[in-house]
């Protein structure tokens, strides 16, 4: 640890009153940090394929988000810039083009 660290902790430390933690503590916390228990998996977390992405799109839209389903990567852009002409989103000056998008 580096002092500046060391001298950081320290200050908390102090600020809620505990005492250094004794060597002991030390070694039985780094065991359990070098462990690291597998955390609970949410059910949403164990699916794979359509399910997942429907999942997805149901919760996206439950936050109010738009969603738009394209057939590859490279539709991406053009989905976005339909989006945005029916929402008259402006986006700023490109560097090549040094004009605005509508």
């Amino acid at each position: 640890m580096t002092d500046a660290r060391a001298e950081i902790l320290d200050g908390i430390r102090r600020a809620l009153g505990r005492a250094a933690v004794e060597p002991e503590t030390q070694r039985r916390l780094r065991a359990r940090l070098a462990e690291h228990p597998r955390n609970l998996v949410p059910a949403r977390g164990r699916v794979a394929g359509r399910r997942m992405i429907d999942d997805f799109v149901r919760m996206a839209e439950f936050a109010l988000a738009t969603v738009a389903r394209v057939g590859s990567d490279a539709e991406v852009p053009a989905a976005v810039a339909a989006r945005n002409r029916k929402r008259w989103i402006w986006a700023a000056p490109t560097p090549r083009s040094n004009r605005s998008i509508r």
